[in-house]
């Protein structure tokens, strides 16, 4: 079994188990007599978005009955990929939406903030290990953001809320022109799994990847993303990481060579004559 399909398999589960704590059974739009649509879902804080005009509680008295037919016929043709949106979207709570806006804020603070404490911790305390996990954790964001962004520019997907009727939306801010692929998801998936590789330890994978976990699952609650964009951003972090684990010795004796590092402090090689011969002894410290 390869170490990506492993790894994508051990995200996978933890993803699934992040989605089952946080998923309520299903909120069915139904409508009543009065042709007004309600939900279990409903609560003061909804947005509704009609033809990309999006309408509080206020006005939906007017728009409701309208709206309700559409729904009705938009129901019809959505996919899987919609209909798993729409789940987990209208599954608002004031707990979740704080929770999903903490983690949505805190995102870009703690991959950029990791990798980055890592390489000073490494160089303050003189421990190669630590600095070499922060160079490879920044070699995998730096190439996974990349290839986020070639993908959205190239795929140009539109976010829910802009094809959509009846999203709610939280924290619209953390979000910028494409939907596919999730760069939050990416950016924590990519994190997780680089730790996962360089310490594999459940102290270490469990909280990492339940929190990637949470990352993606916020993003489709909160509005921002489709399930499949999450998925997109999921595999795209893993394997950007396992391809930055795979050829860890060249991007580490590259960033040795251009910070002007020596590592012959590395290795020592050794030889102590004996009786009838001699004996060679080879240090490496890794």
């Amino acid at each position: 079994m390869t170490p990506l399909f492993t790894f994508i398999c051990r995200q996978t589960l933890f993803l699934a188990l992040t989605a089952y704590l946080f998923l309520p059974l299903p909120a069915v739009a139904q409508t009543s007599h009065a042709g007004i649509p309600t939900s279990a879902a409903e609560s003061s804080s909804a947005v509704f978005s009609v033809a990309g005009v999006q309408r509080t509680d206020a006005s939906r008295s007017v728009f409701a009955p309208a709206l309700a037919q559409r729904l009705t016929d938009v129901a019809v043709s959505e996919g899987p990929d919609t209909r798993l949106f729409r789940t987990i979207n209208n599954a608002q709570t004031q707990f979740k939406t704080s929770l999903f806006t903490a983690t949505d804020n805190t995102t870009a603070l703690i991959v950029v903030g990791v990798p980055l404490g890592c390489i000073i911790y490494g160089i303050a305390a003189d421990d190669r290990r630590v600095l070499n996990t922060g160079v490879l954790l920044s070699a995998s964001e730096v190439l996974t953001y990349g290839l986020k962004h070639i993908l959205k520019i190239t795929v140009k997907r539109p976010r829910p809320y802009e094809d959509l009727a009846d999203v709610h939306v939280n924290n619209i801010g953390s979000a910028d022109e494409y939907s596919f692929p999730s760069g939050h998801t990416a950016g924590a998936f990519a994190l997780a799994t680089m730790l996962t590789l360089r310490h594999p330890k459940p102290i270490v994978y469990i909280p990492a990847f339940i929190w990637a976990g949470m990352v993606g699952y916020g993003r489709v609650y909160n509005g921002v993303h489709y399930p499949s964009d999450v998925l997109g951003g999921a595999v795209l972090g893993a394997g950007t990481s396992v391809l930055t684990f795979a050829l860890r010795g060249t991007i580490i004796d590259t960033f040795d060579r251009v910070t002007g590092r020596s590592t012959a402090d590395e290795a020592s090689f050794l030889i102590v004559p004996i009786d009838r011969g001699a004996m060679a002894a080879l240090s490496i410290k890794f």
